[in-house]
């Protein structure tokens, strides 16, 4: 922090000596000052008191708020990071919750950060037929799983006229598989993000903090939550801070699934080797 500081010092004083003049009241105390912090902390292993840190945020964001129209033509505070997220809907949906956000509607921000989040992972190619071979896909997604009664009833199935019932443990059979089906299924759900780096743990307060949603086969939708539910603006910008690491990391992961001859059907012999030890001996081409 000392070190940026007095990086932030040494470009404050060469703009304020240039062309670009900074607003807001920057100038040599302010270099002054993050200079010597930096040095009681470099030189003397001094670590700053509190009200030193909040200076030094007071003067950070001045700096900050003076620069960055001079620099990239933007109010800084209209500057958001969901402007890097990747994915065009996941980004819309989030700016979209901090325009609610900042207008008091902390609700409406937390339904548009859980559809966000739905935007981001089931339709990755995390979750696509054609990444069935990808590491990161870990198989199949279930998608409707059998309830018990339903597993009990494919394995015991009803009388008829050429087929009799027999005694079996056919119910315990179908609690157990249900209930390895519900394990698979959290497992896949969980090691999918922690395979492409996301915090686990973030992963849950995430899903704590936004709402359930519930889709119906006529096409209505449900967003649910506690009776208690009442999330803050805090609680917003953490959410949104989530989704643009989860984006980022889930673009990166992307990049690896590419597959360059996807959709080839035909495979070729391009070497051989004899026995073991001797040299290959390539295909013609």
């Amino acid at each position: 922090m000392r070190m940026f500081l007095s990086w932030l010092a040494d470009r404050a004083a060469t703009y304020a000596a240039g062309p670009l003049q900074l607003p807001g009241g920057w100038g040599r105390v302010r270099e002054q000052r993050a200079e010597k912090d930096r040095n009681t902390l470099k030189h003397n292993g001094g670590h700053p008191d509190q009200p030193t840190i909040d200076l030094a945020a007071i003067d950070t964001t001045t700096f900050l708020e003076a620069s960055t129209p001079l620099v990239f033509q933007l109010d800084y505070a209209a500057v958001s990071m969901a402007d890097v997220i990747p994915q065009p809907p996941v980004r819309d949906l989030v700016r979209q919750a901090e325009a609610a956000s900042a207008d008091g509607k902390q609700l409406a921000a937390m339904v548009a950060l859980a559809e966000a989040f739905e935007e981001l992972f089931q339709t990755s190619p995390l979750d696509q037929d054609y990444a069935r071979k990808a590491v990161l896909r870990l198989g199949p997604t279930i998608n409707r799983p059998l309830r018990d009664g339903e597993i009990a009833g494919v394995l015991y199935p009803p009388e008829d006229g050429r087929r009799k019932r027999v005694g079996g443990r056919h119910q315990e059979l179908a609690q157990q598989i249900a209930a390895v089906t519900e394990i698979v299924m959290a497992l896949q759900a969980a090691t999918r993000l922690t395979l492409i780096g996301v915090d686990f743990a973030a992963a849950h307060r995430f899903g704590l903090l936004t709402p359930d949603i519930v889709d119906f086969i006529n096409g209505r939708r449900e967003y649910r939550a506690p009776d208690t539910y009442a999330p803050t603006p805090q609680d917003v910008a953490w959410c949104c801070q989530f989704l643009v690491t989860a984006s980022l990391r889930l673009s990166a992961a992307e990049a690896q699934l590419h597959d360059p001859y996807r959709g080839t059907q035909i495979w070729k012999r391009i070497a051989t080797r004899p026995s073991p030890g001797a040299d290959l001996v390539w295909s013609e081409e």
